[in-house]
């Protein structure tokens, strides 16, 4: 295995964040898109039916 040069080195850091940018972005996305269900859940249906809504999410994701 050869060593990586000094331009390899300095556009990996780069590469990593270009890549991983749009992981970030859907995680984010998918997180507030599921909290903004529970607010709604609670707020038309009331605290028990989001906390069983939450249940459900949680069980769904496992």
């Amino acid at each position: 295995m050869r060593a990586l040069s000094r331009k390899q080195l300095k556009a990996y850091p780069r590469y990593m964040l270009a890549s991983g940018g749009a992981l970030i972005f859907s995680v984010i996305a998918g997180a507030l898109y599921t909290r903004l269900n529970q607010f709604r859940v609670s707020y038309f249906l009331g605290v028990k039916e989001a906390g069983v809504f939450s249940v459900a999410l949680t069980l769904s994701d496992a």
